[in-house]
């Protein structure tokens, strides 16, 4: 028997399962939000808002781009919408001829039951300042071990403006990855015409 016979009596591949499908619903991440958002971690409250198989995969990878300095990362405007009635936030559904399905407005931040809903996906993140303030906080002397104010180190204690392109361009890439993984192929072109065909399919249905 040949290398390529011997091949066909392998057994198929395991592909590894998401981990939103090991895991018991009680601590699955939207039940967790649900019963108490304050005792959830930053993955948690990130992979409910983005819902799906892989939505703890996407959390994981979207905060290992941004980094510790991210203290909250949110869609929409969650406090203002929860002052409101559904009916008022909820995004309609209209259809007309050449366009197909759409949203006047994108309260829901472009994402809906897990999936993008074609208007775009809007992310909110909170930063906390740099550890070197103009208004030096309390520290102690590693070596003396006496209290001391914290040295100046720098002028600038906010990144947002830098954090802003940073975030733009790492959720660029996850979101790459998940579009790989829909549209697949092994050139840039290919991917491209698949995409093209799945929207043509859309306006069609």
């Amino acid at each position: 028997m040949n290398d390529n016979n011997s091949l066909l009596l392998q057994s198929p591949p395991t592909y590894e399962q998401p981990i939103l499908k090991t895991m018991p619903l009680r601590e699955q991440p939207a039940y967790r939000v649900t019963q108490d958002a304050t005792a959830c971690n930053q993955t948690e409250l990130l992979a409910a808002l983005i819902g799906g198989q892989k939505q703890i995969e996407i959390a994981q990878d979207l905060l290992a781009h941004f980094g510790d300095d991210i203290r909250r990362i949110y869609q929409a405007h969650p406090q203002e919408l929860a002052k409101v009635k559904g009916s008022a936030i909820h995004d309609e559904i209209f259809h007309k001829a050449g366009k197909g399905f759409f949203r006047n407005t994108n309260n829901a931040g472009g994402i809906e039951g897990g999936m993008t809903n074609g208007d775009p996906i809007v992310l909110r993140a909170a930063l906390k300042p740099l550890a070197s303030l103009r208004k030096p906080l309390k520290s102690v002397n590693i070596g003396t071990k006496e209290e001391m104010t914290a040295d100046i180190v720098r002028s600038d204690v906010c990144p947002v403006a830098s954090a802003a392109v940073i975030g733009e361009a790492v959720t660029a890439v996850v979101l790459a990855q998940a579009t790989q993984e829909k549209f697949g192929g092994d050139s840039v072109r290919e991917m491209a015409d698949n995409l093209t065909r799945y929207k043509e399919h859309i306006l069609k249905y």
